[in-house]
């Protein structure tokens, strides 16, 4: 009996010391196992900027696009990554928001271009207003009146009263282009002719039909096809072609027909008058032959411009 007591006393304490062996392995265990993450979590973050930037150059199917060191300046989506030795602005600066070491980040496409709003031009013309008409100039043009008789060259013998000539100055004080009254001179005929794409067949065959009757032979311009500057002068519809001017002689339709006479207008508000009490409204019109060719449409702005005061 007694041997059968020990041997029940030896088979108790044997499992409880295996049981206990155990234990501290699965402790030691778990102690490597967090020790080792804790490791992979240090790497992970201490390589992560240089695993995204392999990715960015070796992997271009990646869904990160490949960046081009050449285009870093040149375009952008809303998110771009960059080395330091990219995007240093003019005066040594880095541009964007610092990330990591050596990443960047810019959030406009302003941004990683380095582009900073121009500043507005300021507006530099000048109006001038005289005792019939009032203009608008660019910096260093002017317009001058001349009354009564004065600045016209193509005026019979007597005296003037009114506006009798106007002038166009460009900053070197060089007259460009000049208006001029004109009297004592009349006209037979349609020597002149210029046709456009939009003319008027009736106002064509009438001006033939004048010449048959007078015995004036026209000299016909096909300007068909040409390019030309169309401009409102005073109401009236202006086009140019290189230093030529033609304006419309009946306004409201869907025509333009043009002078007989060129260079020799009519306009609304601008008249003169001789000593006999004769209102004269011709004045011969266009650009001097010392105008630059930069110069005819800012002539063309200024006419445009015009208003009677």
């Amino acid at each position: 009996m007694e041997k059968e007591k020990e041997i029940k006393v030896e088979e108790k304490t044997v499992p409880k010391v295996k049981e206990s062996k155990k234990k501290k392995n699965v402790g030691v265990i778990l102690l490597i196992v967090g020790l080792f993450l804790v490791i992979m979590g240090l790497i992970s973050y201490i390589l992560y900027p240089y695993i995204n930037t392999f990715v960015l150059e070796f992997l271009p199917n990646s869904e990160t696009e490949e960046v081009d060191e050449e285009e870093d300046l040149d375009s952008c989506s809303t998110l771009w990554w960059f080395d330091d030795s990219s995007v240093k602005c003019e005066e040594d600066e880095f541009c964007g928001t610092y990330m990591y070491e050596g990443l960047y980040t810019f959030e406009t496409e302003a941004e990683c271009n380095n582009e900073l709003p121009e500043a507005e031009e300021e507006n530099t013309d000048e109006v001038i207003t005289g005792d019939i008409v009032s203009v608008t100039v660019p910096e260093g043009w002017t317009l001058v009146e001349y009354m009564d008789g004065d600045g016209a060259t193509m005026l019979s013998d007597g005296t003037y009263t009114g506006l009798t000539a106007l002038k166009i100055f460009n900053p070197q004080n060089e007259n460009v282009f000049s208006m001029m009254a004109v009297s004592g001179i009349g006209f037979a005929g349609c020597s002149d002719y210029a046709k456009f794409s939009d003319e008027s067949e009736s106002y064509y065959q009438e001006q033939v039909s004048n010449n048959t009757d007078s015995g004036i032979t026209m000299e016909e311009h096909d300007y068909t096809s040409t390019v030309y500057s169309e401009f409102d002068w005073l109401g009236t519809t202006i086009r140019r072609i290189t230093d030529l001017y033609y304006y419309d002689t009946k306004e409201g339709n869907n025509y333009f027909e043009p002078p007989c006479v060129p260079g020799l207008i009519v306009l609304e508000g601008l008249t003169f008058e001789d000593s006999f009490g004769y209102v004269g409204e011709a004045y011969f019109y266009g650009l001097e032959d010392i105008a630059e060719t930069s110069e005819y449409e800012i002539v063309d702005d200024i006419l445009e411009s015009m208003e009677t005061v």
